[in-house]
């Protein structure tokens, strides 16, 4: 059974105007996306203003971005691709669609299945 997907894991948050503004860390994300990195990972404790930061940066983004928020019951691999395919097809819909009904069978085919992979 495919699971129910949240739109609001997908969905940048609106950012507060009582938020802490970060300028420096919002200029070094900025920097990242003029290197044209692809990736960027945010870690930090709870509480310390990730999703703040991210959703400010990408209210003030010109470029298009995909948003997943993950939480503890993100640990399963078919759910967490799921939602993975679900945030890249907001911004490009054809992103991901050879990997949907892998993901919606439920389970991953074996390794030798996989395009150049032999486990022996």
């Amino acid at each position: 059974m495919t699971p129910t997907l949240l739109i609001s894991k997908i969905t940048p948050p609106r950012p507060t105007p009582s938020a802490i503004a970060r300028p420096h860390l919002v200029a070094r994300l900025n920097e990242e996306l003029a290197e044209q990195r692809r990736l960027s990972l945010i870690a930090a404790p709870a509480g310390y203003g990730k999703t703040t930061l991210t959703a400010t940066w990408a209210a003030q983004c010109s470029c298009p971005i995909a948003w997943l928020a993950l939480d503890e019951t993100d640990d399963d691999p078919i759910r967490f691709g799921l939602y993975f395919v679900a945030a890249l097809q907001r911004i490009q819909p054809q992103l991901g669609t050879g990997l949907l009904p892998i993901l919606h069978a439920g389970q991953f085919p074996p390794p030798r299945n996989f395009r150049g992979h032999d486990p022996q």
